[in-house]
């Protein structure tokens, strides 16, 4: 997979953990403060993916992990249990996991259109 295209399957992925976690509180009983932070996380993992798939910089990368650990943080901070936790901490270890091969990803095309250029 060349750099580019592996770019832009993590920004796809990150931007469909985003579109899980807006439409899970349909098949999950998320109430307070938990549908709040749930709801913001994923349009900012939508929003990241989405920009992420269009500018090759590493600033969305940044924005998609610090999100992944809020989800994480969020887990203990809003007293989650059941499915709701094990979906919020797949869903962050796996944003994170996308945000880190992305970031890296991206700054390797980055200096190796700078050394070309």
């Amino acid at each position: 997979m060349n750099d580019t295209m592996q770019t832009r399957v993590a920004s796809l992925l990150t931007a469909a953990i985003g579109v899980w976690l807006l439409f899970s509180p349909l098949f999950i009983g998320i109430t307070g403060g938990a549908l709040i932070s749930t709801f913001i996380t994923g349009g900012i993992l939508v929003l990241a993916g989405a920009v992420q798939y269009f500018w090759e910089n590493t600033l969305p990368s940044w924005v998609g992990g610090a999100t992944a650990i809020w989800m994480a943080v969020s887990a203990v901070v809003f007293s989650m249990s059941g499915a709701l936790v094990w979906s919020t901490l797949a869903a962050a270890a796996a944003a994170f996991i996308l945000a880190m091969w992305d970031g890296v990803e991206v700054e390797h095309v980055v200096q190796r259109h700078h050394v070309h250029a």
